[in-house]
């Protein structure tokens, strides 16, 4: 943080006409990207607490792809109304597209 503010106050030396002006837009710029640096840290922090929907929605998702093929399965069996699988298929497609771009991250170490 403190290169920053070092190049913010460089560039802007033009400006100041004596060291405690500079002083003093060097105290408010240092509050500033702290409190900006607070509140991104407290937004962090209430994002990796997460919540249910959060860490359930592919499950979900799956859960439900695999009932839409098992009712394709049995739907001729009890005579029940024909489902078109399109949509559940292509759910499919993007879950695993998704979960092996998720792996792929992992092994080169982008994410945790």
């Amino acid at each position: 943080m403190g290169n920053l503010i070092s190049s913010i106050l460089n560039g802007l030396d033009d400006l100041f006409t004596s060291d405690e002006e500079r002083l003093k837009a060097e105290a408010k710029l240092t509050e500033i990207l702290t409190k900006h640096d607070t509140s991104s840290q407290r937004i962090n922090e209430a994002d990796a607490k997460g919540n249910w929907f959060q860490s359930s929605w592919r499950p979900l998702l799956a859960y439900i792809c695999v009932f839409s093929f098992i009712y394709n399965l049995v739907q001729p069996l009890f005579g029940l109304p024909k489902h078109d699988l399109t949509s559940a298929t292509e759910m499919l497609y993007y879950l695993l597209g998704y979960a092996s771009l998720r792996s792929f991250e992992k092994i080169k170490g982008v994410v945790k």
